[in-house]
Order: C-alpha cells, then structure tokens, then sequence
C-alpha cells in the first residue's frame, strides 16, 4: 500500500522538519497561562511572493529531509549527530536562499495550516519533479 501525502498533511510535515531550527532560533519560555495553543492571531499579511518563495523552499526541505533520512538510517551511530547537523544546516539554507528567514517561513506555513486560502496557493505552488511549480505556468493539452 502507497501512502500519498494530502497537502495539508504536507504542510504539517514540513513545519515539523523545521521545528528544531525555530526552538534553536528563539526559545520562548514556557508559558505559566493555560492559553490554548490554537489561540487566534491577528491575520497576518503574506504576499503572494513570499507564499511562492516558501513553496520554493518547502519542496527543497522536504527532498532534503528525504536524503538525509537515508542518509541518517545507514550512519553508524557515531556519525548520526553531525548527519543530522548537516541536515539541519541545508534545510535552513534551503529556506534563507529563498531571501526568507527561518521563522518567516515558520509563519508562512503555520498560516497555511490555518487557512485554507493561503495553503491552496502554497501547495499550488509547491515543485514538481521537473522543477517547475503547479501553478507557474499553464496547463499543457
């Protein structure tokens, strides 16, 4: 049986790779209020460059999240620490070669989770195996 990502799962998915680069690009202290982690935020404006550059982006992390996984389930466990450092550094530098900061990106996707709008334009967007995205030009007969 062949699992196929749905895109909001996708967008979960990446978000989750990049959660350790936000913990290490700010911590936040924990919280001493029961505020519900869904609590509302005011609506961000994202334009639709940004959206596009994030699509960019998730597509490179998730193929790298992809190799390095590989790489990670062959590694002696000596070398898993730096393997997993290095997949780290290349996620990040995936996301900022875009011109989007690690937590710009963040935002983009934890957006896209919450609105329907702005992750149908991500996943729109998002590379296929050629390189081109969804959306970046019209359809072929």
């Amino acid at each position: 049986m062949q699992m196929k990502l749905s895109p909001l799962a996708a967008v979960v998915a990446a978000v989750t790779v990049l959660s350790p680069l936000a913990a290490g690009a700010q911590t936040q202290p924990p919280s001493s209020t029961a505020a519900p982690a869904a609590a509302p935020a005011p609506k961000a404006q994202v334009s639709d460059q940004q959206i596009t550059k994030a699509a960019v982006a998730m597509g490179k992390v998730m193929n790298i999240r992809q190799t390095y996984n590989q790489k990670l389930t062959q590694a002696k466990p000596e070398d898993r620490g730096r393997i997993a450092d290095e997949s780290q550094a290349a996620m990040q530098k995936a996301v900022t070669d875009q011109g989007l900061s690690v937590e710009q990106y963040n935002a983009i996707l934890q957006l896209a989770q919450n609105d329907p709008g702005v992750r149908e334009k991500l996943m729109s967007r998002l590379p296929q195996e050629n390189g081109e995205t969804t959306g970046s030009s019209p359809s072929k007969p």
